[in-house]
């Protein structure tokens, strides 16, 4: 039995660009793209949020009955395929991926875990898979 060669492998890069091109022309945005003073209807697997962009990096968050009912300031990170740590888009809120922020009001906690071994928890969310993005009118949000 031999190997045969059936051509190119697709490298996970080109699969990540294929994904997010896809994620863009169904209503994925990057934060740049977003003006101050724009809120978004984010849509979820669970749930709804409402994002309000203050500023280039300022933003809040609310929506989650359990971890966000009520506004919190929040540093977006980007958006993901998949469960925890696979291939994070940066600035990029896309359909189909999972939003991924940190909470900015708590301080950051690091406990012992071990023998001189320390965990860091940075007060970081990772949302349900984004259904579907929408701009709100300044006046509903």
């Amino acid at each position: 039995m031999t190997d045969q060669d059936d051509g190119p492998k697709p490298r996970v890069g080109d699969t990540l660009d294929y994904k997010t091109a896809w994620s863009e022309r169904r209503g994925g945005v990057y934060l740049k793209d977003i003006a101050v003073g724009t809120f978004l209807r984010i849509r979820t697997a669970d749930h709804t949020a409402i994002l309000a962009k203050w500023s280039e990096d300022d933003y809040s968050i609310w929506g989650h009955p359990l971890f966000y009912p009520k506004p919190i300031p929040i540093r977006v990170k980007g958006s993901m395929w998949g469960g925890f740590g696979i291939a994070l888009k940066d600035h990029f809120i896309g359909i189909g991926m999972r939003l991924v922020f940190t909470r900015l009001d708590r301080p950051l906690d690091i406990r012992p875990v071990g023998d001189g071994e320390y965990m860091a928890d940075f007060n970081g969310i990772t949302t349900a898979e984004i259904l579907g993005i929408e701009e709100l009118e300044t006046t509903t949000a």
